[in-house]
């Protein structure tokens, strides 16, 4: 019999959708602010309110990819924030990586706005990797505010792996149990503080002045220190120990060391997504899979 780690029970959740959670608190200016400059966008959108007040928009705007944060989580195995992970029941124990996200910005997120979302189950699949089983998890998340208008729709994979069964490893004997790898200290060093990027100007593009095949200004962010790791987590509310643990993302995870946050890195393409159509621009959708960017922009 083919080996399989999708059971019946797993498999009869396709289709089905969670119940819709309503924010604790309403998006505040201080919210979008601690996002902005977790992410270090210099958006003044985002931070300046008399700016905001004289734009298109009329008043401070939350950064489009973190209009949800978690309040007070509970803090379990894999830290905390992280329950929205495991609502599939995998007969293993493992974190859900990053493997893709496909967003559409409906409407702006206000600083005043009460957020709403639920997810809905789209798939859930397995493929063979070079350590064994993967499990793909496909989930589309639908965010509305108190009007009932949606703000966003994502589409989201979450890649899960069965980790080797670590049974039988005597830690009495210090030479049977597993050893933490030496990593790089992160920087920066004693000496230098890193700078926070100023405000810039970004030249309003339209929909004529964009080609196939335009290249889009980078976004460059770093050098990474867990410092930005720890900040982005207090910004949004989950705290992944993947991100800022290195024992427990070396032992328990078998990685070599912390790692980005896969909803970091969204921040940053979503950043060089709007910066490359400028600040007026009214909404927009970006597919980012592994490999391939494919952006478009509204008007």
């Amino acid at each position: 019999m083919t080996e399989t780690l999708i059971t019946d029970e797993v498999r009869a959740l396709v289709g089905t959708e969670t119940e819709s959670e309503r924010n604790r608190f309403p998006i505040s200016e201080e919210m979008a602010f601690d996002v902005a400059d977790a992410i270090e966008d210099a958006n003044p959108l985002y931070q300046d309110a008399v700016h905001a007040s004289k734009s298109r928009f009329a008043g401070i705007l939350c950064p489009p990819l973190a209009t949800w944060k978690d309040i007070g989580p509970p803090i379990g195995y894999f830290g905390a924030g992280q329950e929205s992970h495991f609502q599939v029941p995998l007969p293993f124990n493992s974190y859900g990586l990053n493997g893709g996200s496909d967003w559409q910005f409906l409407r702006p997120a206000y600083a005043g706005n009460w957020i709403t979302r639920q997810f809905k189950i789209l798939d859930i699949f397995e493929k063979q990797g070079r350590s064994g089983l993967l499990v793909f998890v496909v989930r589309q998340e639908t965010q509305t505010n108190q009007l009932g208008q949606v703000i966003s729709l994502a589409k989201r994979v979450s890649i899960h792996r069965s980790l080797p069964e670590q049974a039988g490893v005597d830690t009495e004997r210090p030479g049977d149990a597993p050893q933490l790898q030496t990593v790089p200290v992160a920087p920066p060093g004693a000496d230098s503080i890193l700078p926070k990027p100023s405000p810039v100007s970004m030249a309003q593009r339209h929909f004529e002045d964009v080609s196939v095949g335009d290249i889009l200004p980078p976004v460059v962010k770093g050098p990474m220190t867990t410092s930005h790791l720890v900040r982005w987590a207090a910004a949004n509310g989950n705290y992944a120990r993947i991100h800022w643990d290195l024992p427990f993302a070396q032992l328990e995870q078998g990685l070599a060391n912390v790692v980005v946050n896969g909803s970091l890195k969204n921040q940053y393409l979503g950043q060089l997504m709007i910066d490359f159509a400028g600040e007026k621009v009214g909404s927009s959708v970006y597919l980012c899979n592994t490999g391939e960017w494919i952006i478009r922009a509204m008007f």
